[in-house]
């Protein structure tokens, strides 16, 4: 069968025509594209490439989790049994058998010695003293981290029972920073100034945060081994994440993956500015594509026609309601910390109990 060489810009060129056919026989014509391009590849490494282009899984970077524990590694002080301090050169390196610097075999068993040498040891489980701090029975402890990132890593190294929970305090520190300004740039820039940065967790309005996804389970049974009781329960939508920032009536709408999809639904903004612009806040929610005649929701394929198209007035048939389930922000507050509880008792307040200049909703008792 004929084909020709494979170049990038007929990949490109695949990819343009692909996204724009639409109508019948729309699918059996996209394929019919996709294999022209799998013809003309030569070799495993062409077609491996192709298709982790086609997916979007292609890996040819660093991923966030590597750079999330080398930004930790760098900035956050040592920790005996997590660092180990090379034998030869005196290097200190992260969980290595053999030492990045000189190749050497890491002596695991003397570790403490050979920190010692090099640092000042600050026990974490003696009385409280200069410079050390009874460790408590937790996951994380924020006195312990207090305590931790005022020590200087070039003199202090810290020793530890448990040296993963304390190392593993720094990254969940790092990472609740992280979810919250989605930006290394921006940590790293904070940490420079002062390591004890680390501990503000602020959302900043128009900048969207990573959402909280769910954990698959089993049963009812297993869910609540992940969840505790009592726990919240509440119904599961065929919708779309939206997370709502609004700076007293400045509204921006951001999907799960951080895109502005703000243009896509012009009639939740006009809802939020008219009831809302003596307010700043962050909401998750979850909008739903809903036929207002039948009572019924629409299913998620006809509710991605809205985030699809370019000009939302094609498909402005399509009607939504939002469900709204978290309140993350609130008047220069950020409540991630706060009980889950709490924060929906605080988003009742604005959604069901303030009076509303206009208010969208659907009536549960015809709802099929």
């Amino acid at each position: 069968m004929f084909n020709k060489k494979l170049k990038f810009f007929d990949i490109i060129k695949s990819m343009q025509e692909i996204s724009s056919i639409t109508g019948t026989s729309s699918n059996k014509k996209k394929k019919e594209i996709l294999s022209k391009l799998f013809m003309s590849a030569k070799n495993d490494v062409e077609y491996k490439f192709l298709a982790r282009l086609l997916i979007d899984d292609l890996r040819v970077g660093v991923s966030v989790g590597v750079l999330k524990e080398a930004s930790v590694n760098a900035y956050f002080p040592y920790v005996i049994g997590i660092h180990n301090v090379c034998s030869k050169c005196n290097y200190v390196n992260l969980n290595l058998k053999n030492c990045l610097k000189c190749n050497t075999k890491i002596d695991t068993k003397n570790q403490y010695s050979l920190a010692s040498n090099k640092f000042s040891v600050i026990e974490l489980e003696t009385p409280k003293k200069e410079t050390s701090l009874k460790i408590f029975d937790v996951d994380y402890d924020i006195n312990i981290i207090e305590f931790a990132l005022r020590r200087d890593r070039d003199k202090y190294v810290l020793n530890s029972a448990n040296p993963r929970k304390i190392y593993n305090s720094f990254l969940k520190s790092f990472e609740k920073k992280y979810n919250l300004i989605n930006s290394f740039t921006t940590i790293l820039k904070e940490l420079d100034e002062n390591l004890s940065n680390i501990l503000i967790d602020e959302i900043k309005i128009g900048t969207p945060i990573l959402s909280m996804l769910g954990t698959r389970s089993q049963s009812v049974e297993d869910s609540f081994k992940m969840t505790s009781i009592p726990a919240l329960l509440d119904y599961k939508y065929d919708g779309l994440i939206v997370q709502i920032h609004n700076d007293h009536g400045k509204v921006w709408l951001f999907s799960r993956n951080l895109e502005n999809i703000t243009k896509q639904f012009p009639e939740v903004v006009d809802f939020i500015k008219t009831n809302f612009s003596d307010l700043n806040f962050v909401m998750d929610s979850e909008c739903c594509g809903f036929d207002f005649d039948k009572q019924e929701f629409l299913p998620f394929q006809v509710l991605s026609r809205r985030i699809m198209t370019k000009d939302v007035s094609t498909v402005s048939h399509i009607n939504v309601v939002v469900k709204s389930f978290d309140l993350l922000y609130l008047n220069n507050e950020t409540l991630v910390d706060l009980p889950y509880e709490k924060r929906r008792d605080k988003m009742y307040d604005i959604m069901i109990n303030r009076k509303l200049k206009q208010r969208l909703y659907f009536d549960t008792d015809k709802l099929k």
